[in-house]
């Protein structure tokens, strides 16, 4: 009898560590095209990427244990997938059917519910309730030709970029 699994959706959000922020916001950004919807200096990148993010972390910057179990990582990376609202609880079920922990667990803000367990490789995953990050897909050109739309403070952008 073949095993039914439940859907995966989509990649919900992406975590990933970097030596020099500066030069991995230009990359994702010039190189990428990418949409940076948060920038805090010397600590993280947000951007946007259709329905879900890639975020981006300094590689040695020093964080308590709660933060580090749950997003943070060195040779450990972490990845969220969205999956139905209504599977989660079948997702919990197929986990435990195949023992794998569920190390954590997360209500969001609009009450969304993200698990978290770890791969073979000790790769932090999360599955996420589709919505918990409730906006559309951007219109890029809609963006690009703003005015009002800056950059960061202390990064310039090139003329009709």
């Amino acid at each position: 009898m073949a095993t039914v699994h439940p859907q995966l959706k989509y990649i919900q959000e992406v975590t990933l560590y970097a030596k020099n922020l500066t030069r991995s916001m230009e990359f994702y950004m010039d190189t990428l095209g990418l949409f940076l919807m948060s920038y805090q200096k010397e600590r993280q990148l947000v951007f946007r990427i259709g329905h879900g993010i890639l975020q981006i972390f300094p590689a040695n910057l020093e964080v308590d244990e709660k933060a580090r179990d749950s997003h943070w990582g060195g040779g450990h990376l972490h990845v969220a997938f969205a999956c139905a609202a209504g599977e989660l609880e079948t997702w919990r079920l197929r986990l435990e059917e195949e023992e794998v922990e569920i190390v954590s667990e997360q209500t969001w803000d609009n009450g969304k519910v993200s698990i978290l367990f770890r791969d073979p490789d000790g790769h932090l995953i999360e599955l996420m309730e589709e919505g918990t990050y409730d906006f559309g897909v951007p219109d890029m050109d809609a963006i690009h030709a703003d005015p009002e739309l800056t950059p960061p403070a202390g990064l310039e952008m090139e003329e009709g970029a």
